[in-house]
């Protein structure tokens, strides 16, 4: 499903169609010096959400930590979790995720993980949508900040690349691979340039009309025997979707780990039992610009098919084919695509290698 179901802006720009207004919480995590704040704030004001500001951690007066902000963070986090649970909708500055976020950054020991499991349930559960903050290297805010205004810790963070980049590695790839957490990759910058808030707001906002944070890419293959060629499965789109081939790709939708909404994809596509399903990740990640007007990340993962014979397509393809590798790239429409296949195929020699 890589061209989405509604082009939300043009519609409501256009046919001027009342769209229910989503009411998911949203908590925004990410370094300090993005906009998190001012954003926060004018995403509340804009649709009437109610704001609960982050605790204070900073060299305030009337902040009582300055350095170490190890276990009174995990519990002011703690406390703001009710918010999540009232009829009102929140949008909340930082969570419990920005305490691992901000120890594994600076390679100190992390909170027991019954903290975050449970939270991770809380998410599923309330369908939050948490929005990370992704700045990229050329980005130079913190060279215009104030950061003596920061505590030592955090200093060190928005000074130090390398840990910087640990703190985006927790978001990107540690807590959707290991606690199936995925954030909302919303940029705030495009060719070092600071975007508008309203562009992030409307970005945040479709997120939450079209329920599709990112998107998944699940590369099928079958192999008869060890000796024998791979076969890759690929999909041939219905007319009025493009009349093109791909993989078996889709959303992801709020609240929903990438690992569970490529094995539901891939049962919806092909008509097979998710218990049949047991997708593995790949290292590979791309981004797009989604059809619905914001930026999505698509997560690759590749998975074998048992039993072929199972397949059933869905009404969204007219055929699909079992091919080798060169024609499967050949067919398929999207060089991501292309490079998906490679990736798996890649994996796949990595994983008979570590076979006993």
């Amino acid at each position: 499903m890589q061209i989405a179901t509604t082009i939300w802006s043009t519609i409501i720009q256009l046919m001027s169609i009342k769209v229910p207004q989503p009411d998911n919480p949203i908590i925004l995590e990410g370094l300090w010096g993005l906009g998190k704040s001012q954003l926060a704030h004018a995403y509340s004001h804009k649709y009437n959400y109610e704001l609960v500001s982050e605790p204070l951690h900073t060299n305030h007066p009337e902040s009582k930590v300055f350095k170490d902000l190890s276990d009174w963070y995990v519990k002011a986090h703690k406390k703001q979790e009710f918010y999540l649970n009232k009829s009102l909708p929140v949008i909340m500055e930082r969570s419990i995720l920005s305490t691992f976020a901000f120890l594994y950054a600076l390679k100190r020991p992390v909170p027991h993980h019954l903290y975050i499991s449970s939270f991770q349930h809380l998410i599923e559960n309330k369908k939050i949508l948490v929005v990370y903050l992704k700045f990229n290297e050329d980005f130079s805010s913190w060279e215009h900040e104030d950061l003596k205004r920061y505590s030592d810790d955090i200093q060190e963070i928005l000074t130090k690349k390398e840990v910087r980049a640990r703190y985006q590695e927790w978001y990107e790839k540690i807590l959707p691979q290991k606690y199936g957490i995925l954030p909302f990759q919303l940029r705030v910058s495009k060719r070092g340039i600071r975007r508008e808030t309203n562009k992030l707001i409307n970005d945040i906002y479709l997120a939450l009309a079209c329920n599709r944070i990112a998107q998944i890419n699940t590369v099928c293959f079958k192999k008869a025997s060890i000796k024998e060629e791979m076969q890759i499965l690929i999909l041939k789109r219905s007319i009025n979707k493009g009349n093109f081939f791909q993989t078996v790709t889709g959303g992801i939708h709020i609240g929903e780990s990438p690992l569970n909404a490529a094995i539901r994809e891939t049962s919806e596509e092909l008509g097979i039992p998710k218990e049949a399903i047991n997708p593995f990740w790949t290292p590979l990640t791309y981004s797009f610009m989604g059809d619905d007007g914001y930026e999505l990340d698509e997560y690759v993962f590749g998975c074998e098919i048992n039993d072929p014979s199972f397949i059933h397509i869905s009404k969204e393809h007219d055929s699909f084919e079992w091919v080798n590798i060169d024609q499967a790239k050949q067919m398929v429409k999207f060089e991501n695509n292309k490079n998906a296949i490679n990736e798996v195929y890649k994996k796949i020699g990595q994983l008979n290698e570590e076979l006993p």
